[in-house]
């Protein structure tokens, strides 16, 4: 059987105003795979979110009715990044059925960063807005406002369904941190 986590059981409000960072990453922690849910409604985010374990799945309840957002308070991190704390592949991250939205527009901010992934899912997501996702320093060799919606360092395969990606940057394929001459 599959281990779902609603986040409101580990605290969260999801109210739009509270910032539900910390109970949202407590159900990330949860060991094992498992699917973390975030309910209809906005849970606030100040902090980027850290996928650091295999097989755990961010699962919303549509990208008109779940939101993040993501208020960042420095530059250059993502709403959601998984990646794991050695140089090894990270596998099986789903993340769907959400919007990740800010009201920021001055932080470099990033939507979706993926590092050495492998099996990746991501459906149903739409990431910012045209008008809102921008923000922060140029990323070279880019020029522009600098936000970036789906950043991928990756080695192996990911599917990607019914993704909008808005900002300066919408896709920002880079060299794999864990294997850089590949």
């Amino acid at each position: 059987a599959t281990v779902v986590v609603d986040v409101r059981t580990m605290g969260a409000l999801c109210d739009g105003t509270t910032d539900d960072v910390t109970e949202i990453q407590a159900a990330i922690d949860v060991s094992g795979p498992h699917v973390v849910q975030l309910p209809a409604g906005t849970c606030k985010i100040t902090d980027q979110l850290l996928i650091a374990q295999h097989g755990v799945t961010i699962q919303g309840a549509g990208y008109g009715s779940s939101k993040l957002l993501y208020m960042p308070t420095v530059d250059g991190e993502a709403a959601i990044k998984a990646d794991l704390a050695a140089a090894s592949i990270i596998s099986r991250t789903v993340i769907r059925d959400l919007w990740i939205t800010t009201t920021d527009t001055t932080r470099l901010k990033i939507g979706i960063w993926i590092v050495d992934g492998s099996q990746t899912l991501v459906e149903n997501v739409l990431i910012g807005t045209q008008s809102n996702w921008r923000g922060g320093t140029d990323v070279s060799p880019f020029t522009g406002t600098g936000s970036i919606g789906i950043k991928l360092q990756g080695r192996e395969f990911g599917t990607f369904r019914n993704v909008m990606s808005a900002g300066a940057i919408p896709l920002y394929i880079d060299n794999n941190p864990n294997a850089p001459t590949i």
